[in-house]
């Protein structure tokens, strides 16, 4: 790699993380300076973050390997995260291999990706991160301290039943380490909060995290946001990619069996 490639690369993130810096200060308003005009800016951070995510395609095209250059370029929240491939692996919520379950489900099976989640807040807080995650992209926004800014609601449009709740964490653009996973059921306007979920995703890469297996009244949803406790200036990221939600209820009943034949006169 050039030393003009690493230093244009470098640039690019130094400049979406001064932008965006200023962007969730006015968020949570604490900006020193009273309103902004942060259309512009955004659209600057924005056009970086897509800079950045084009140089690492390149680099995994050409045999580097994204952490190493994520190590190089992104905030340090981000410099240990390993970097496997893509697996179906089911890990616990602090990253350690745990048993699928029945590798078949009883009914249903809905994955729902970033692109179809529910987001809500200010749209111009949320990056695209492309070329990582399940579909090819995931989203990302910085982790709020106690406040909520943005979250995001993945709603699985099933019936109430028996559920394992799965989330996946891509390899980059998810370094918190406590992000509140909140497993519910809705009905109509109606939130029942079945679990709270703490999911290390700093240790996670590349992996499906076991959220658990609940009983659901109604139609099961995760939510997740940016209040997850730890400080803005940890530079840490909350990620967000797909959900998935498998039928575990009860097995159907075998078939009856065949009547047997009448018995011949």
């Amino acid at each position: 790699m050039s030393g003009n490639k690493y230093r244009a690369t470098d640039l690019v993130w130094v400049l979406a993380a001064l932008v965006v810096t200023l962007l969730m200060a006015a968020c949570s308003g604490q900006g020193e300076n009273g309103p902004v005009d942060r259309i512009d800016q955004v659209n600057v951070a924005n056009a970086a973050a897509a800079a950045l995510g084009d140089e690492l395609e390149r680099s995994e095209a050409e045999g580097v390997s994204a952490k190493d250059e994520t190590a190089a370029l992104a905030p340090a929240a981000a410099e240990r995260k390993a970097s496997p491939t893509r697996s179906e692996e089911v890990v616990d919520i602090h990253g350690k291999p745990v048993d699928a379950g029945p590798s078949r489900a009883y009914g249903a099976e809905r994955l729902i990706d970033d692109p179809q989640m529910t987001r809500v807040g200010p749209a111009q807080y949320w990056i695209t991160d492309r070329g990582v995650g399940i579909g090819g992209s995931m989203t990302w926004t910085y982790v709020n301290g106690g406040t909520v800014c943005n979250y995001a609601v993945w709603f699985s449009g099933l019936s109430g039943g028996r559920y394992q709740v799965l989330a996946y964490i891509p390899r980059r653009s998810a370094t918190s380490r406590q992000a509140l996973y909140r497993v519910e059921s809705f009905v109509g306007s109606q939130w029942s909060v079945i679990r709270d979920v703490r999911v290390d995703q700093y240790s996670i890469s590349d992996r499906w995290v076991d959220l658990g297996t609940f009983d659901f009244p109604a139609q099961p949803a995760v939510f997740l946001s940016d209040a997850t406790g730890e400080s803005y200036g940890t530079r840490r990221q909350v990620g967000f990619d797909a959900v998935k939600f498998i039928d575990r209820g009860s097995p159907p009943p075998p078939p009856a069996p065949a009547p047997r034949p009448a018995p011949a006169p």
